[in-house]
């Protein structure tokens, strides 16, 4: 990314409600070439202040859909593959999932999908948008991915399946430690480790890390049969996160 469009994107993610950053970089973009996704920026700001299927906002969402036909070009592959929005909505990225010129919040990136992006296989004018959700895969880059700014932008953390190696009592993903530890994972909201059975080093890493203090909820996995000593965990844990949930093979007996 520009240098100066890193900085237009930070303030807008610092000033959500605030449309004024969000036009100012929209005139950024015009002026260095990307005029479509500029009148798409502006269009949709003056869209969000219309009443909802009135003439105003009908003639706009009109224009919208004839910018993002020529935006729809721009972008591919991007527009091409599949994105989760939400929990269940997946689908081919389209101006719906947009407000006020970026996706709504809840969509859906895997940390593979984000290196393609930055290495510039497929490219998008933001990485990861405000208050998404960013997906660990077994075969990502975390050392890479741990020293992205754009880390600051994700609220939901989820690390996909993995299979742990109980013959090791410390095994812990290669990189979850570097990655959790980031400066850059500072606006986190909710972590799911829940497909990762605990083990005593995953616990130590958890307690340690020193950027986690934004996180309100915390999903894990704990295993009274292997693992560290629950009532112990349990205990350590909740002093440190606001909220925890405990799932599969931990109950409350």
């Amino acid at each position: 990314m520009h240098p100066e469009a890193d900085a237009f994107l930070d303030a807008i993610f610092n000033s959500p409600n605030d449309d004024t950053p969000r036009l100012v970089y929209a005139a950024w973009l015009q002026e260095h070439g990307q005029e479509n996704y500029a009148q798409f920026i502006r269009l949709q700001c003056a869209a969000a202040h219309e009443r909802p299927w009135s003439d105003a906002a009908n003639r706009l969402w009109e224009e919208i859909g004839r910018v993002w036909n020529r935006l729809d070009e721009e972008w591919i592959p991007a527009t091409r593959e599949e994105w989760l929005f939400g929990k269940w909505d997946n689908s081919l990225l389209d101006a719906i999932h947009f407000h006020r010129g970026f996706p709504l919040p809840g969509l859906v990136m895997a940390d593979e999908q984000l290196f393609r992006f930055r290495e510039g296989e497929v490219w998008l004018p933001w990485m990861l948008p405000p208050s998404c959700s960013l997906v660990l895969t077994p075969l990502g880059n975390w050392k890479w991915l741990s020293s992205q700014l754009q880390l600051r932008c994700a609220a939901h953390l989820r690390l996909d399946r993995y299979e742990a190696d109980w013959d090791d009592p410390d095994w812990l993903p290669d990189g979850i430690t570097g990655l959790l530890s980031s400066p850059h994972l500072c606006n986190l909201l909710t972590l799911d480790l829940s497909d990762l059975l605990l083990t005593p080093r995953a616990v130590e890493v958890l307690l340690a890390a020193p950027n986690l203090a934004s996180v309100r909820r915390l999903q894990v996995e704990l295993s009274r049969d292997r693992g560290p000593d629950p009532a112990e965990t349990v205990k350590q844990l909740e002093a440190r996160f606001k909220e925890i949930v405990w799932v599969d093979h931990w109950d409350s007996e």
